[in-house]
């Protein structure tokens, strides 16, 4: 898993202000932009156009056309993977490379 904890950060960071500051299209949708930074540097964006009022950030990223993988729960969902990056579910465990990381390299010293 390569900096997936950054990334999903990034997207719900971003997909927030978008969706606070919203912008309307002519015909009344919304519109949300999406820009994703994957591990390996490169950078994929998309527009999501919807009628709601407002949208999730997992509704943002499964209507954005992008390869991802969630592990549902009863308290939501986790994103596993987007594109390359995370876990293989349910192969995997969803956080089982963030984990492993941890075990390996011990507490946080920050």
């Amino acid at each position: 898993m390569r900096q997936l904890p950054l990334l999903i950060l990034a997207v719900i960071v971003f997909a927030t202000a978008l969706l606070a500051g919203e912008t309307r299209a002519q015909d009344g949708e919304r519109r949300a932009g999406l820009v994703l930074r994957y591990g390996d540097g490169s950078v994929q964006t998309a527009c999501v156009a919807f009628a709601e009022e407002e949208i999730s950030g997992i509704d943002l990223l499964e209507r954005s056309g992008l390869p991802i993988v969630l592990q549902r729960g009863g308290i939501g969902a986790a994103v596993c993977k987007i594109g390359a990056d995370g876990c293989d579910y349910p192969a995997q465990a969803c956080f089982a490379s963030a984990t492993a990381r941890a075990l390996s390299t011990g507490p946080s010293t920050r």
